[in-house]
């Protein structure tokens, strides 16, 4: 083995010119996932030989022998990227090295990249994997493009973290904005209203569909004014066409939470914890709210303190407790005096307690890149049979507040909102034909000239006309046909016409067709269809296999017994 050395072979060089971004941290997919690429065992010999017969790595080692200028600008294009690792380059056997690394000719890029997939691992492992063995210009590129392209991985991934929570614009007055979700406790469906400034509920029995939302909130409107917004998580009865129309008439803002992400109805979400709580042995056995044992409860809690913010959902709301099953001091009853302070106190409570909720959060969050429109995501399934695998894809079309994004699955064209913690960016895996690509078949149209007998003009093919006595395999098998007479078309160009053609018609062939007497006849006709037979057009008629004719029919034909015309 001759080698031929630049400078050193003894110096390890450890540095590449990609830099490894922040997503490459995320590792996916186990090694049990069936391979997307044939795994090619990449040897010397196949590096020597690739080496040879690739011009640019002719050029790079005769550029070694005669020595490296200092200003890369004197070097050809396509060996610049080699100039800044001169020091550690030389060849050995016919193949170039970078340190202890063999530099690896374009031919075999791809057999290289699919081997270093070949675990499903992540970027990072993979790179490092490449740092102890081979390089070439841009291998982190082609090794997160690989990456990007595993179908496998995106659905074996790893959840996403959480993000930070987003700060809500808060309510100035009671009613302002209020929140509205469906639940079911013990077979009974509920709907539950809260108001966000003083958490004062509401709770129905669920009615028919939207009709019955639209008439709860028509009641808490009018009882306690309308409302700027209405949030809630998207349900049928709040995306209704019905609803929607009614909040738009009364001039309500609708916003809507991501799907499977309850922290953005966070308010209505707790409400629902509190109003189960108090169902508990206060309902009669068909889930009625019309007992007092639950009426009694629901003014329990609308008057009970919060421990942080000293007021209650009554006080918040008229400035005095309610007269509930508790006796009070009479006075009590009356406006509280120092209603401005204790709305005053209650904002540094409420700010002290978003505070400590927010550093809460916060633990074990991490910011996500932001979604651009008209980019490629992978959604992660929340509910079904594989729970949090990323199966279905679909594209961003709308960017909303607080990490929303409006998205179009695939396939379905459905419409669906998600949080930025359930979409994974992927890059669409694109190839030409000569790797084995299937491409939509397209239209192609051909310039046909037909000659008739009777006229010179471009004539038209005909679809033919199929028997009704050939079966569903016959029919699919028939081939197109053009018509025994062809017809006429008016044209500015007389002798030839563009023409859609379908690509299996021949011009020379025959396509009269003459049953077969092996293929079996309709048994039966529709009543309508056998009384027409005696109207149809000549030459069509034998195309039908009718049933016996009637008597009458007979009589008034002078047909013979033997059933012919």
């Amino acid at each position: 083995m001759t080698a031929h050395y630049h400078d050193t072979l003894t110096s390890l060089c450890l540095h590449t010119e990609d830099n490894d971004t922040a997503n490459d941290t995320s590792t996916v997919a186990a090694a049990t996932c069936a391979l997307n690429a044939v795994i090619t065992v990449v040897t010397w010999s196949m590096v020597r030989e690739a080496t040879a017969s690739d011009p640019t790595f002719v050029n790079l080692i005769r550029q070694l022998e005669a020595g490296f200028p200092e200003d890369c600008k004197e070097l050809p294009t396509n060996l610049r990227p080699y100039h800044r690792f001169a020091s550690s380059l030389c060849t050995v056997d016919g193949v170039v090295l970078m340190g202890q690394r063999i530099v690896i000719p374009p031919a075999l890029r791809k057999p290289v990249l699919n081997a270093l997939h070949a675990a499903h691992q992540g970027v990072s492992a993979m790179r490092a994997r490449a740092m102890d063995s081979v390089y070439w210009p841009e291998i982190t590129v082609d090794i997160t493009r690989v990456r990007d392209q595993c179908v496998h991985c995106h659905q074996m991934a790893k959840s996403n973290p959480m993000q930070p929570p987003s700060d809500i614009t808060p309510p100035d007055y009671p009613f302002q904005m209020i929140c509205s979700d469906y639940f079911t406790y013990n077979s009974n469906d509920y709907v539950v209203i809260v108001d966000r400034y003083s958490n004062w509920p509401m709770v129905y029995k669920s009615e028919s569909g939207a009709e019955g939302l639209v008439k709860r909130l028509r009641e808490t409107f009018v009882t306690f004014g309308i409302p700027e917004e209405l949030t809630s998580d998207g349900g049928p009865q709040f995306t209704a066409g019905k609803t929607q129309e009614f909040l738009k008439a009364w001039g309500v803002r609708h916003r809507l939470s991501s799907v499977a992400n309850p922290h953005a109805n966070c308010r209505a979400e707790m409400a629902v914890k509190t109003v189960k709580r108090m169902l508990v042995d206060n309902i009669t056995a068909i889930g009625s709210l019309d007992v007092d044992k639950f009426q009694r409860a629901l003014l329990m809690y609308r008057n009970s303190i919060d421990p942080e913010t000293k007021a209650s959902p009554a006080l918040i709301l008229f400035g005095r407790p309610i007269r509930d099953a508790i006796p009070i001091l009479m006075g009590r009853y009356s406006p509280h005096e120092t209603w401005t302070e204790l709305m005053s106190h209650r904002e540094m409570a409420l700010a002290k307690r978003h505070s400590r909720e927010h550093e809460r959060w916060n633990e074990h969050t991490h910011h996500l890149p932001t979604l651009q429109v008209g980019d490629h995501v992978y959604i992660q399934n929340l509910v079904g049979n594989h729970p949090r695998r990323w199966e279905r894809t679909g594209t961003v079309v709308e960017v909303r507040q607080y990490h929303q994004y409006v998205i179009r699955v695939d396939g379905t064209g459905r419409v669906t909102i998600r949080n930025r913690q359930h979409l994974r960016k992927f890059t669409p895996f694109q190839t030409n034909q000569t790797q084995g690509t299937l491409i939509a078949p397209t239209v192609q149209h051909q310039e046909v000239i037909l000659n008739s007998p009777t006229t010179s003009k471009t004539t038209q093919p005909q679809v033919p006309k199929i028997p009704l006595s050939l079966s569903p395999s016959r029919i699919l098998s028939q081939p197109a046909a053009l018509n025994e007479t062809p017809t006429t078309v008016p044209t500015q160009k007389p002798a030839t016409q563009t023409i859609q053609q379908p690509p299996q018609i021949d011009l020379d062939q025959s396509y009269h067709h003459t049953p077969e007497p092996d293929v079996p006849a309709i048994t039966r006709i529709p009543r309508a269809l056998s009384r027409l037979q005696p109207h149809n057009k000549a030459g069509e008629k034998e195309l039908l296999a009718p049933r016996r004719p009637s008597r009458r029919y007979i009589t008034e034909h002078n047909i013979d017994d033997s059933g012919t015309d």
